[in-house]
């Protein structure tokens, strides 16, 4: 018994270490680049720091509620978006973050901002720590996990550098984005459903889709494969604030929301940091402005784009909501395919957007390392997605007028391939009969 049992704890130990030591490697071939070709890859070492925030999210909703109440009845996308080219591209329900705490407190719009963006800052820290508890969970499925002092310190140390040196959701926090916030929503939607507390993950999901409607597909997830208490959770959430925001701003603006999405799947954009199918098409076809950001137009509208984006979009969706779905014990790692495939999906998949892909690469890893013990290769190749997609390779802008520019899209790329492991995994789960 005792021999077992050592024999047990050994295991675990160089498993522990395995997981350890790959991180330590990919961190390393990080601050290889950040240090020492910063001048060529990274455009702004201080986009991994606390350094500066601007108002990204904030100024669209903030002239949006501002438009809204000096126009009342008048259908707030078809005129600012489709009419005036205004990027206001969030929902009607996104309005609420800065109108209920300024009827209640009566701050100015500016106070509201800056008391968002510290708890952007604090968002950071959150998603480290519950990335984590993801990590502690997921070695506790799958050898039993060694919890020391310093292995614990150690392994917050390692995923607060992995956090501090993921370029999406630094990027995110830097530009003043509500992204930040839901990337750690996200996070907590996958530690709380890895935990099994569907409750607080359908809440949080909830939440998420009142600003990111797209990713309300894993309800349909849910129902798909019948996980009501998510459902019902997420449901009563997503219901109770839309009949505020309804009663708030009008039903015609929530309709006049689906011309919005009709508009942004018909155009995109062009500008680089949009690392999806609909990019690459208006980048590789030329159909707008690349390398700038435009505040107030759009690219034309190209059959050849939309088709692209929406038979791709199609393909990603029904393979997301389809894969495995007779399994009587759906897992994290096939929800997290839905959520990755959601955000890959969408015409306009922002940079900031992949922050999504810092939980997921760590969750994913300790299973890679088991199932990859003879096959190290394809360990490197997921280690190297990960440093693809966690850095701005600013020397790929230099192609930009050719048509190699497709390699603006390495986050994409990038994306697809932890999604091609992410389906590896999960059939290897499949055919052992793992569920977590």
């Amino acid at each position: 018994m005792l021999k077992k049992y050592l024999l047990k704890s050994i295991s675990s130990c160089y498993f522990n270490n395995n997981v350890m030591f790959f991180f330590l490697c990919v961190i390393a071939l990080i601050l290889i680049l950040v240090i020492f070709l910063s001048p060529y890859i990274v455009i702004d070492c201080s986009n991994y720091f606390f350094i500066k925030t601007g108002n990204d999210s904030w100024h669209p909703m903030i002239k949006a509620l501002i438009w809204y109440k000096e126009n009342p009845d008048t259908a707030l996308y078809n005129k600012l978006l489709i009419e005036d080219s205004i990027k206001f591209q969030y929902p009607p329900t996104s309005l609420l973050i800065f109108d209920i705490p300024q009827r209640i407190t009566g701050f100015s719009y500016e106070k509201i901002t800056a008391l968002y963006n510290r708890l952007s800052w604090c968002s950071v820290f959150l998603t480290a720590i519950f990335t984590s508890k993801i990590l502690t969970s997921v070695i506790k499925h799958i050898h039993t996990y060694i919890h020391t002092y310093i292995h614990t310190i150690i392994q917050y140390l390692v995923i607060g550098l992995f956090t501090l040196f993921f370029y999406p959701l630094m990027k995110s926090y830097n530009l003043g984005q509500v992204q930040t916030i839901l990337t750690m929503l996200a996070t907590f939607v996958m530690y709380f459903y890895l935990s099994g507390n569907k409750k607080i993950t359908g809440l949080c999901l909830g939440l998420i889709c009142l600003i990111k409607p797209q990713l309300g597909l894993l309800f349909l997830w849910g129902i798909i494969r019948k996980e009501w208490t998510m459902v019902i959770t997420g449901s009563i959430t997503v219901i109770s604030i839309l009949l505020i925001s309804i009663s708030f701003y009008g039903f015609h603006n929530h309709l006049d929301y689906l011309s919005a999405l009709s508009f942004l799947s018909k155009h995109g954009e062009c500008f680089y940091p949009n690392q999806s199918i609909n990019g690459i098409m208006n980048r590789l076809l030329f159909n707008g402005n690349n390398l700038y950001w435009s505040a107030d137009t759009f690219p034309p509208y190209n059959t050849l784009v939309y088709l692209s984006t929406l038979f791709s979009s199609l393909f990603l969706i029904t393979l997301g909501l389809f894969w495995n779905y007779k399994s009587k014990h759906p897992n994290i790692i096939e929800f997290s395919i839905m959520m990755l495939c959601a955000t890959i999906a969408s015409p306009i998949a922002w940079e900031q957007h992949y922050g999504i892909l810092l939980p997921i690469f760590i969750l994913l890893s300790p299973f890679m390392i088991h199932y990859c013990k003879n096959k190290k290769w394809k360990l490197l190749v997921f280690g190297l997605a990960f440093v693809g997609s966690s850095q701005f390779f600013i020397v790929t802008l230099k192609l930009a007028n050719s048509y190699f520019n497709i390699f603006q899209s390495y986050l994409l790329f990038s994306a697809l391939i932890i999604l091609l492991f992410m389906f590896y995994v999960s059939k290897k789960m499949k055919n052992e009969n793992c569920s977590i």
